[in-house]
């Protein structure tokens, strides 16, 4: 069986898009009766022809595929009037136009997202050695103890990080199961 390989990209997508409405205004408009409408000269076709059923050429996610009843590539192809080919032109134009329009929409969204990211950026700094740690005897084990305050944030790799019942302000590590942890402070 043929592998198939990755979905084309958007940036692919729109540039076949874009070959293909020039390939028609060039090769087919002026030139009804040519040969030269099929897949094999269509950029949207070359891109999709490892995947069944067109993939997800944009054309046909829009329409309909270009061998189904009705559509603006099977109308052409049954008579070649030049009006079909024009309104097919049209149709893919409009097409591009408001993938053009996504692509920005997405790229405001992303430019925004990313500005927030960068007002919201907390930094952190390591204050692990910085506590005081005193250890403490427990029922079930030696534990570590530490002061902890609001700005900070506990990162244990492994083990059991418990929250002290009676001192809302303290970090309990259970000695021995928490070999690797850092406590970092919002700065």
């Amino acid at each position: 069986m043929k592998s198939m390989k990755n979905s084309p990209t958007y940036e692919e997508k729109l540039q076949a898009l874009k070959e293909s409405i020039e390939h028609w205004e060039k090769d087919i408009i002026p030139n009804p009766e040519t040969e030269h409408f099929r897949g094999d000269d269509c950029p949207l076709c070359q891109l999709y022809k490892e995947y069944p059923d067109c993939g997800d050429c944009p054309i046909s996610l829009a329409d309909r595929d270009c061998q189904d009843d009705g559509s603006y590539w099977r109308k052409f192809t049954a008579n070649h009037e030049k009006e079909d080919a024009l309104a097919f032109v049209v149709f893919m134009k409009n097409l591009y136009i408001e993938m053009l329009e996504k692509r920005a929409e997405f790229r405001k969204e992303h430019k925004e997202w990313q500005e927030l990211k960068k007002e919201k950026k907390e930094e952190w700094v390591d204050v692990t050695r910085e506590i005081e740690w005193s250890i403490r005897v427990g029922h079930d084990g030696f534990y570590l103890i530490g002061k902890y305050d609001a700005d900070m944030k506990v990162i244990v790799d492994k083990g059991g990080l418990q929250k002290n019942d009676d001192f809302e302000t303290d970090i309990k590590i259970k000695y021995g199961e928490s070999s690797n942890f850092r406590i970092l402070k919002k700065i």
